[in-house]
């Protein structure tokens, strides 16, 4: 198929999503079930791994209904960009048709973005987002409102500034350089590292692909720490650059929970809130990656609904000041923050999505479409 008929049919299935949609479903789950999605996993990977963790003994014993939800989760990713973890976090199965299709996908959020890079900048999303999915090189744009000491650890790095950094910090914070959703994050005690630096550094060198940052660790405010005292809890704040300024769209508060060292959602490992924009105030109860609900934090029994986020308006302020200081092809940043006695800090930036869209029950790709067009 040359790339004319191509950009055709796209141009036609885009117009008429449904078109064909049963015969499109079918030769999906024939010839492409292997190929990886977007989260570079073979999609059979995704679905068979979703299924076993939301549906019942029995349900996965019933070979008719996990056929049915098979072709149902395909349907979502042809029709909405739905990859199956995504099917399963809104609750795809049971919600209808008018719910789903507000949702804002991660592959539609890619594309969006992606679209605004190359449109206004002539610069490719990929290339933008590599700006944020390495943390060392979002460190170097964002280096003033981190307000912590961070160094890169890997073949190349300043073994000098690494010692130094071990030095000053007998603890601190660990993470992989290119890792996501919390993944690999964990504390080093040097006072149990017994080879000292050199066996430190030709450790890291070996794990993982060798490539981390070490990180002062962080003494968050004593009204964030009394949901989880264990985890840095954090806030989301979805910014995007308009003709009008920086825009905050549906801000996420996340908290840890059973001990665990971060707050991710990520596997189960934290609770996710929304705060009003305006106000910082949460307006939902907390909600997990399987959609279960809790009024109250289950480890420190905190109501959410309700709870003010401390120095709000301050945030907002800090969140446009460091977007405003980043390159302007930076259209989109989901930025996470952490509050300090001394005041906000960022932790990162990336192309963040918007798993708490269940939170709210509803989706917001129209919003997110206007600002980037704005």
């Amino acid at each position: 198929m040359n790339i004319k008929t191509r950009k055709a049919i796209d141009c036609l299935l885009k117009t008429f999503p449904k078109l064909g949609l049963g015969y499109r479903i079918d030769r999906f789950m024939k010839n492409s079930m292997h190929k990886n999605d977007r989260n570079e996993v073979p999609f059979i990977e995704d679905v068979e791994s979703s299924l076993k963790l939301v549906l019942t003994e029995e349900e996965l014993k019933n070979p008719k209904l996990v056929e049915k939800t098979k072709r149902d989760m395909v349907r979502c990713y042809l029709l909405y960009g739905l990859i199956p973890e995504e099917y399963f976090l809104y609750d795809c199965r049971h919600e209808s048709e008018s719910y789903i299709k507000t949702l804002l996908s991660y592959g539609q959020k890619d594309e969006y973005c992606n679209q605004s890079g190359l449109k206004n900048y002539g610069k490719p999303g990929w290339k933008i987002m590599a700006e944020l999915t390495d943390k060392w090189s979002f460190y170097k744009m964002a280096k003033p409102f981190f307000k912590r000491d961070v160094c890169r650890v890997d073949a190349k790095a300043d073994v000098e500034e690494i010692e130094k950094f071990c030095e000053k910090h007998n603890r601190f914070i660990a993470k992989p350089r290119f890792r996501a959703n919390g993944i690999g994050v964990h504390i080093v005690d040097m006072s149990t590292v017994k080879g000292g630096y050199a066996e430190l550094l030709d450790h890291y060198k070996q794990l993982d692909d060798g490539k981390w940052l070490f990180e002062e660790m962080i003494i968050q405010d004593p009204a964030m720490a009394a949901w989880h005292e264990s985890s840095v809890n954090t806030i989301r704040v979805p910014s995007i650059r308009t003709s009008h300024g920086c825009k905050v769209l549906l801000p996420l508060f996340r908290t840890g929970k059973n001990g665990n060292l971060v707050d991710n959602c990520h596997n189960d490992g934290g609770l996710m809130a929304v705060p009003d924009a305006d106000t910082g105030i949460l307006v939902t109860d907390g909600y997990d990656v399987f959609t279960n609900v809790v009024e109250r934090h289950p480890n420190s029994g905190l109501k959410y609904k309700g709870w003010q986020v401390p120095r709000w308006d301050e945030l907002l302020k800090v969140s446009a000041e460091l977007h405003e200081s980043l390159p302007k092809y930076h259209q989109y940043v989901g930025f996470d923050f952490a509050l300090t006695p001394e005041g906000w800090v960022v932790i990162e930036g990336n192309w963040g999505n918007f798993p708490h869209q269940v939170c709210v029950h509803h989706g917001i790709k129209k919003e997110f479409e206007t600002l980037m067009k704005s």
